[in-house]
C-alpha cells in the first residue's frame, strides 16, 4: 500500500521498514503489559470485564508474536488495527472510572499516531479514538472530569503530531544525507577508476616508450651492419658486419621473448621439479662472478617438497630476483639470500631478501609494471617478467619489507596438485620430405621455406589455417612434418 504522507519514495521506504520493525514490539509489549495490568488491578476492574479484557490483551500479545515471526506486508493498517484495539480498551477503562489506566492507554495511542505516518489510517484512527474516548466520557463521568480527559487527550495527541512532523522532516534529511554519501561514495570511486585509468595509461606510456627505444636501437644495428656489410671492401668486414647484425637480431630474440613472457604469450610445459636443485644450479652463473660469489647466500631446507612448474621459466625467475638484488644490496659476505622451505598451505616458498635500501613507497605499486626502471642500465622487464612466468604457474609474488631491505616471497604449487601438460612426441620420417610451413606473414615463411629447401626438404606454403587443411587434405599421405605459427590471423597455431 502507498504511504501517503507526502514523503519522497525513498523517505516513504525508509519509513515503512522502521514500522516494520517496531510494530511486533510494540504489540507484544502492550499485549503483555495491560494483561499484566488487567490481572494485577482485578480487584477494581468489574467482574464482567476482567475475562474478556484479559483475554483481548493477550490476543494482541500473540499479534505481536506472530508479526515478530512474519511483518504484514500492509504495515499501516496492521497499526490502525492495534490502535483500534487500544481505543477500545480505553473506553473500557474510562466507563470503571480509571483515569490514570486511561492515561495509560492515551499515551500509546499517542505513540502509534507518532509511528503511524500515513495520514488517511492516521486521522481514522484519530476519529476512532476521540469518537470512543468522548461516548464513553460522556455516558459515565462527570462533565468537568470528562472535559478534562478529553483535553489531556488530545494534548497527547498533539503532542505526537507534532513528534511525526518532526520524524516526517528527520526522515527526508536523513534521506538526503545518506543520497549525499551514495552521491560522494559514486564520485570517488568515479575518481579512482579514473586515477587507476591514468595510472594505465602512464604504464602502457612508459612501456610503448622502452619498447619503441629499445627495439629502435638494436634495429640501428641490424640496418647499420647491413650498410657496413654492402659497404666491405674485404671479407674481413662483411663478416664483422655480418657478425654485428647477427648480434643485434640475437638481442631482438632476447627482447621479443621476454616481450612474450610479461604478455603471457607463449605457452610453458610444467613438470615436477626438485626446487633446491633448480636454485643451485640457476644461481651458478652468477657465482661465477668473484665480487658474486661470496655475497650469495643458500638457504634451503632438505625438507622442500618437489613443486610443478617449467624449469626454465622459474630458473630465470631465480636469476632475475638474484640479480636485481646483488644490483642494490651491499658488498658484504651474505648481502642477499636466496631460500626455499615447505608452505604451510601446502607446496614449496622460495623467497629472496637483501640488504639494501628497500623499494620507496611511491614505487612499490610500480615496480612490476614492463619498462620501469630506476636504472640508468636497464630496461625495466626483469620484475615483469618474474610476475608474468609466476602468473603462468598459479603463482603470485609478495613484497615484503623487513627492518632493512627488501624481501620478495613465492608460494608455489606442489607436484601432485596440478596435471602435467601432455608433450608433443617427435614424428619419425616415413621416407618422405615434404613439409607444410604454416604462418600468415609473408617474409617469416619464406625464410623458414628456404632454410627448409637447404636441408634438403619439399616444402609446402600456407598462410593461412583454411589454405593449410586444404593441404593437408590434398597431401596427407606424403607429409613428413607441418612447422605451424603459434599465432595466426583468425586461429591459434596449437589448434591448427
Amino acid at each position: 500500500m502507498r504511504l501517503d504522507a507526502g514523503l519522497s519514495p525513498a523517505a516513504a521506504e525508509l519509513a515503512t521498514a522502521t514500522g516494520r520493525r517496531v510494530l511486533a514490539p510494540i504489540a507484544l509489549f502492550s499485549g503483555l503489559a495491560t494483561a499484566t495490568g488487567a490481572v494485577s488491578h482485578a480487584i477494581w476492574l468489574p467482574e464482567h470485564f476482567r475475562p474478556w479484557a484479559l483475554v483481548l490483551h493477550l490476543c494482541l500479545a500473540c499479534c505481536g508474536l506472530w508479526w515478530w515471526k512474519h511483518p504484514p506486508r500492509d504495515i499501516w493498517p496492521a497499526m490502525f488495527a492495534v490502535g483500534v484495539y487500544l481505543n477500545v480498551m480505553i473506553a473500557s477503562i474510562v466507563l470503571v472510572g480509571k483515569t490514570a489506566a486511561m492515561l495509560h492507554f492515551g499515551l500509546t495511542v499517542a505513540g502509534l499516531f507518532y509511528l503511524n505516518l500515513d495520514r488517511r489510517w492516521m486521522l481514522a484512527q484519530l476519529l476512532v479514538w476521540l469518537g470512543a474516548v468522548a461516548v464513553s466520557a460522556a455516558a459515565s463521568l462527570p462533565s468537568a472530569q470528562a472535559v478534562s480527559t478529553l483535553i489531556v487527550l488530545l494534548l497527547c495527541f498533539a503532542g505526537s503530531a507534532l513528534l511525526r512532523l518532526t520524524r516526517l522532516r528527520a526522515l527526508e534529511e536523513l534521506v538526503e544525507t545518506r543520497a549525499a554519501l551514495e552521491r560522494a561514495s559514486t564520485e570517488r570511486e568515479a575518481a579512482q577508476e579514473r586515477a587507476l585509468r591514468a595510472e594505465k595509461l602512464e604504464s602502457l606510456g612508459v612501456m610503448a616508450a622502452g619498447v619503441a627505444h629499445d627495439y629502435n636501437n638494436l634495429l640501428v644495428g641490424v640496418v647499420g651492419g647491413l650498410d657496413l656489410a654492402d659497404m666491405a671492401e674485404d671479407e674481413a668486414e662483411r663478416e664483422e658486419a655480418i657478425a654485428m647484425v647477427r648480434s643485434a637480431t640475437q638481442a631482438l630474440q632476447v627482447l621479443s621473448r621476454q616481450l612474450l613472457d610479461v604478455a603471457g604469450g607463449r605457452p610453458m610445459a610444467l613438470s615436477a621439479i626438485d626446487l633446491n636443485a633448480l636454485v643451485q644450479a640457476s644461481i651458478a652463473t652468477l657465482r661465477m662472478d668473484p665480487s658474486h660469489r661470496e655475497r650469495v647466500r643458500f638457504s634451503l631446507d632438505p625438507e622442500t617438497p618437489r613443486v610443478l612448474g617449467a624449469k626454465a621459466a622459474l630458473g630465470q625467475v631465480c636469476m632475475n630476483l638474484v640479480g636485481n638484488a646483488l644490483r642494490v644490496a651491499s658488498d658484504a659476505p651474505g648481502a642477499v639470500e636466496i631460500g626455499t622451505a615447505p608452505h604451510p598451505d601446502g607446496g614449496a616458498l622460495l623467497w629472496v631478501e637483501d640488504d639494501g635500501p628497500g623499494v620507496p613507497e611511491a614505487q612499490r605499486s610500480r615496480i612490476f609494471d614492463p619498462f620501469f626502471t630506476t636504472r640508468e642500465d636497464g630496461r625495466g622487464l626483469g620484475l615483469a617478467t618474474v610476475q608474468a612466468a609466476l602468473r603462468a604457474h598459479g603463482a603470485e609474488i609478495e613484497l615484503s619489507h623487513p627492518r632493512r631491505g627488501a624481501r620478495f616471497e613465492i608460494h608455489l604449487a606442489p607436484a601432485g596438485e596440478i596435471p602435467e601438460t601432455p608433450v608433443a612426441q617427435p614424428i619419425v620420417a616415413s621416407g618422405t620430405r615434404t613439409v607444410l610451413v604454416v604462418d600468415d606473414e609473408p617474409a617469416v615463411r619464406r625464410v623458414v621455406v628456404r632454410l627448409l629447401e637447404r636441408l634438403g626438404f619439399e616444402t609446402l606454403e600456407a598462410a593461412t589455417a583454411d589454405e593449410a587443411f586444404a593441404l593437408h587434405a590434398m597431401h596427407v599421405p606424403g607429409l613428413f612434418a607441418a612447422v605451424i605459427d603459434e599465432r595466426l590471423a583468425g586461429a591459434s597455431g596449437l589448434d591448427v
